[in-house]
């Protein structure tokens, strides 16, 4: 029995049922409620597991709970206080048995694929609120997520999120100077690896880092070397603590800068690559040129 059931309202109402017919100079009332109710759930969870107890007579009942009056009159007070329902089916049910009766007697239940007993079956004309009525047409004009989806239907393609916020930040206050394939490509890799620990790059997020960028004064190579850095390490904000020599500053020897770009450019595929080791990335530059 449930701690707080001797404070539940049915158990009152048993209680005084029992006040009436049944001395108790030695013992409380509650304490013979409490008992008949006990020994009652033993008897459904040995002989009427399903909580159709209503199979066992009436005398069976009240032996079994151990009630030496009446049986008749022990059955009505249980229904009156509401701890057993009539039913057309089984006689006799132990109420909301299915939501109160051990785990262990659930468990043993779905083993079987047996179903407990219940004081009244449900409406066949009755919708039920958790499948679609087949009964009525669809008077939403939408396409429910039980309903099949119409043969020959196109699927709406999906959209490339980077790509969007890409055209938005074009269309705005994006410097031209950043509105070429070598600084998409960068910023899409590493939108690609923010999102995986962050979330990806909106419009306003790359117009604010290439802002920032353009704010270091640095040259474009030595830009998409920061973006290949942030998208290598997949993190949150651009850093620029490892910044190389740009070509024109650097003592390797002459070189171009649409060399250099291209030599940054395979650098941030490659690390990002590298540092995904997955076999579909190959293909990302493309799909973010795309």
């Amino acid at each position: 029995m449930k701690h707080n059931t001797p404070q539940n309202w049915k158990f009152k109402k048993l209680v005084r049922s029992l006040r009436a017919i049944v001395d108790s100079r030695f013992v409380s009332i509650d304490c013979i409620a409490t008992g008949l109710l006990e020994r009652l759930w033993h008897a459904a969870i040995v002989s009427a597991p399903a909580g159709d107890i209503g199979k066992l007579d009436d005398e069976v009942i009240a032996e079994l709970a151990g009630w030496l009056g009446e049986p008749e009159a022990l059955i009505e007070m249980l229904i009156h206080a509401g701890f057993l329902d009539r039913s057309d089916q089984h006689r006799l049910v132990v109420h909301d048995w299915e939501d109160h009766c051990p785990a262990f007697v659930k468990g043993n239940l779905a083993k079987h694929k047996k179903s407990f007993a219940r004081s009244k079956q449900p409406n066949p004309t009755k919708p039920n609120p958790t499948k679609p009525d087949l009964t009525k047409p669809n008077l939403t004009g939408k396409q429910g997520a039980n309903e099949p989806a119409k043969q020959g239907a196109k699927q709406p393609a999906k959209q490339n999120v980077f790509a969007v916020a890409w055209s938005q930040a074009t269309s705005s206050t994006l410097p031209a100077r950043y509105q070429t394939d070598a600084f998409r490509l960068a910023f899409g890799l590493w939108h690609e690896r923010r999102k995986c620990e962050h979330r990806g790059l909106s419009a306003s997020d790359i117009v604010t880092f290439a802002i920032q960028l353009r704010s270091r004064n640095l040259e474009s190579d030595q830009e998409i070397a920061v973006l290949a850095d942030a998208a290598a390490g997949g993190w949150k904000n651009l850093r620029f603590d490892q910044v190389k020599p740009s070509a024109s500053e650097s003592a390797s020897g002459p070189t171009t800068f649409e060399a250099q770009k291209t030599k940054n450019t395979l650098g941030a595929v490659e690390r990002f690559m590298t540092s995904t080791n997955e076999g579909s990335v190959p293909d990302e530059p493309k799909r973010i040129l795309n």
